[in-house]
């Protein structure tokens, strides 16, 4: 199984896989994955003449994606394959998920730019800045086929005394940094504690919103 975003990932996945990695029964560490993902990526040589390439042909369908994030782009990339037009319809203006890129995470520019031109550069036509209001209104364009890779992103909830008493005023940064990253939430509390220093995103959001940050 192929990985499209190994950068990427190498630097922002939460590990899931890791607590359940079989690795533990015979050593005390899981296998790393998510930071050898990254030192691949990071330390690769020119991959493009490996790259999957588009097809000559068309096969005459049009195919419409949803949203401008990791689950479009991966399908966008597979149908590449397969002789089938694609277009990506995302309210984003550019290629890139501006949550990541305002991050601060180092080379995070770079490696978004770099994992997402090898999709684009496979014939994608990608429409930054259109809304979708309606899909009744978009299917009536006469695609062939819509896939919806909006985003349902959730983040987990602490179990500890007092979070649920909290909800207004406490949030998770899957959740709240996208909401300040894309204008929905310009103002937060004067204080802010970041639990768990691997969120930088909320660490350079808080400042913009007129706040100071503790970890």
């Amino acid at each position: 199984m192929s990985n499209v975003f190994p950068g990427i990932l190498g630097r922002t996945c939460d590990r899931p896989c890791e607590p359940a990695c079989r690795r533990v029964r015979v050593e005390d560490e899981p296998v790393a994955i998510c930071r050898l993902k990254r030192v691949a990526s990071d330390y690769k040589e020119d991959i493009r003449a490996r790259l999957p390439k588009p097809a000559k042909v068309g096969n005459g369908k049009r195919i419409a994606l949803v949203g401008g994030g990791p689950a479009s782009l991966t399908v966008a990339r597979d149908l590449a394959r397969t002789a089938t037009p694609v277009w990506c319809l995302t309210r984003i203006r550019s290629g890139r998920h501006d949550a990541l890129a305002d991050s601060k995470i180092p080379a995070a520019d770079a490696v978004i730019d770099e994992e997402c031109g090898y999709i684009l550069d496979l014939g994608i036509e990608f429409h930054g800045g259109r809304r979708i209001d309606s899909l009744k209104n978009l299917l009536a364009e006469g695609w062939d086929a819509v896939f919806v890779g909006s985003g349902a992103p959730r983040g987990r909830d602490l179990d500890i005394p007092g979070a649920r008493r909290r909800q207004r005023t406490s949030t998770s940064a899957s959740t709240g940094f996208p909401a300040s990253s894309f204008g929905h939430v310009n103002k937060i509390g004067k204080r802010v504690i970041v639990l768990a220093a691997a969120t930088p995103p909320w660490i350079a959001a808080a400042p913009r919103a007129g706040s100071a940050a503790r970890t």
